[in-house]
């Protein structure tokens, strides 16, 4: 879990858990060796406006540092834009195209920042 405190207040995000799917989309065009799910909550604890956290506040690198593209798995689930006081949660799916169970989530308070507020080591 990491809290983020940035001008408009305060919040939390957490990696709950990472687990491979044999869940293909059958319209996509995205190649993937095996498609990760990455489990995800969050909670606004000051934040003075409604607070999401979603795909685009994070990057993720398998273990030869190759960007890792979204997958458009069935299983996806976006978190919900909540309150202060409230919390969400959300699944990401990723194709990852390596025989490696590593992945490096770089998550990003600001999708424009240059550099990442934190990184979340996943093995399994």
């Amino acid at each position: 879990s990491v809290t983020v405190k940035n001008s408009t207040g305060e919040y939390t995000v957490k990696i709950t858990g990472v687990k491979e799917t044999s869940d293909r989309n059958q319209f996509s065009d995205v190649e993937a060796k095996k498609v990760i799910l990455i489990s995800y909550e969050y909670e606004n604890i000051s934040y003075q406006s409604d607070l999401s956290v979603s795909d685009f506040n994070m990057k993720a690198y398998d273990k030869e540092n190759n960007l890792l593209g979204s997958y458009p798995a069935t299983e996806q689930k976006y978190g919900n834009s909540v309150s202060m006081g409230r919390k969400s949660n959300g699944v990401i799916a990723y194709a990852l195209n390596s025989d490696s169970n590593y992945v490096e989530i770089e998550y990003y308070d600001n999708m424009f920042n240059s550099s990442a507020d934190c990184k979340f080591v996943l093995e399994w």
